[in-house]
């Protein structure tokens, strides 16, 4: 059995990752570190999560930046065009990274500048889509995908000509996604 999920068939995903969500940032650091010391390689973030800043300190510190796999994810607050690229560049210099391995649309809605909830509209994840289609374009995401999307708004970007190399979801024996795993 091979150990990684093929993308676009040019490299592959470990299909064991580390994820950082609730992990505070005063213990980020030691429990990245740990991870990476026992031979995670495959380290999934979030500016969401608040912790990149702890996390990117110990990637500073691995010799050949090839030996690991990096996720993170654009949140809400950055689905303006004029935000992608700017929270992408917060994210790699809080990392301490020049590129991603992939770099995900959190999720398909939108909040406001205030972190209030504006929703989803069409328009909104296609615009956010083509700035991160442009963020692969300029290396500094090798794949972009998108992360708790529906049929629905998979098949807007679809539609859109550039296909989400990865769609991250909650999926497990409670909640088994059929419809979502059939359609992907």
């Amino acid at each position: 059995m091979s150990s990684s999920i093929p993308i676009s068939e040019i490299i592959g995903m470990p299909m064991i990752g580390f994820g950082t969500w609730q992990i505070p940032k005063e213990s980020a650091e030691s429990l990245v570190a740990t991870a990476i010391k026992v031979c995670y390689n495959h380290i999934d973030c979030a500016s969401l999560y608040e912790n990149e800043a702890e996390i990117g300190k110990v990637f500073s510190k691995v010799p050949n930046r090839k030996d690991l796999y990096i996720v993170s994810k654009l949140r809400s607050t950055d689905h303006f065009t004029h935000r992608v690229a700017p929270a992408c560049q917060t994210t790699l210099e809080n990392l301490k990274l020049d590129y991603l391995d992939v770099y995900l649309i959190h999720n398909p809605f939108r909040f406001s500048e205030q972190n209030e909830p504006l929703y989803c509209k069409k328009e909104w994840v296609l615009e956010t889509w083509r700035e991160m289609v442009k963020l692969k374009e300029t290396g500094k995401a090798k794949h972009i995908g998108v992360s708790n999307f529906t049929t629905t708004k998979l098949q807007w970007l679809l539609d859109e000509g550039e296909n989400p190399e990865n769609n991250q979801v909650e999926l497990h024996p409670y909640l088994p996604q059929k419809k979502l795993m059939s359609f992907c």
